[in-house]
């Protein structure tokens, strides 16, 4: 069944194939015939509720705010016919970190050369107070550049959570409510607490490291309340 976005015309850009489809959002390719270049346009699924839609297009601002080389660069949001929002970013050809680890355990000088980079566009975007709270292999991109094969491109701050004054910005994330994704969560995000901060970002890097070593993550379980009391619990 062909997507009904294939050749629509949003603006400046034209809808030409679909890249990736996740739960909540499709990525498509589309060409920018202002600039003649080809961009990718993420669309959040429709029926999304207005929370999401604003968590997504949090998104937009996280990453555009950090102006950082590692990090996806965002250049423009709007909204379909039917209210569903998205936003346009660069096109990058690649491959994510995820598939590179399955293909066996990295070699210590190749994981500490990507997490080098994956460091220098967090410490970017905590020194902006934005937290990216969902990293993972699949979030983390690999492309050529400049010699280097495995230079970084950082995805999704689409939960992202942002520093901004409690009385003018109500908290898009509520207290019992664990984001992100499970194997990557550290005790006090899996425990949906409010004071989740950086840090827990430092923890999912350790995750990461640990299964580009191993191939493996520190916890598994058979269900997700058991996996959760594994990571609150054990070491």
């Amino acid at each position: 069944m062909t997507d009904p976005l294939i050749g629509l015309r949003l603006g400046q850009y034209l809808i030409t194939d679909v890249i990736a489809k996740g739960g909540m959002a499709v990525v498509y390719k589309a060409y920018q015939e202002t600039l003649d270049r080809v961009v990718a346009v993420k669309v959040l699924g429709y029926g999304a509720d207005r929370q999401f839609a604003d968590r997504f297009k949090r998104e937009a601002r996280a990453a555009t705010a950090v102006g950082n080389e590692h990090i996806v660069d965002v250049t423009d949001l709007g909204d379909l016919a039917d209210g569903s929002p998205f936003i346009v970013m660069e096109h990058l050809s690649g491959r994510e970190l995820a598939d590179l680890i399955d293909e066996g355990p990295l070699t210590l000088g190749r994981a500490v050369r990507i997490l080098d980079q994956v460091c220098d566009a967090l410490h970017a975007a905590h020194a902006k107070g934005i937290v990216h709270r969902d990293l993972k292999p699949e979030n983390i991109f690999l492309i050529p550049r400049g010699g280097n094969e495995d230079f970084v491109k950082v995805l999704d701050f689409g939960i992202s959570k942002m520093r901004e004054p409690e009385e003018t910005s109500p908290s898009l994330t509520r207290t019992g409510m664990a984001m992100g994704t499970p194997q990557y969560m550290s005790p006090e995000q899996a425990q949906g607490k409010m004071s989740t901060d950086h840090r827990t970002d430092v923890y999912a890097l350790g995750v990461i490291l640990y299964r580009m070593l191993t191939g493996e993550v520190p916890f598994t379980a058979e269900s997700f309340p058991m996996l959760i009391v594994a990571i609150v619990t054990q070491d």
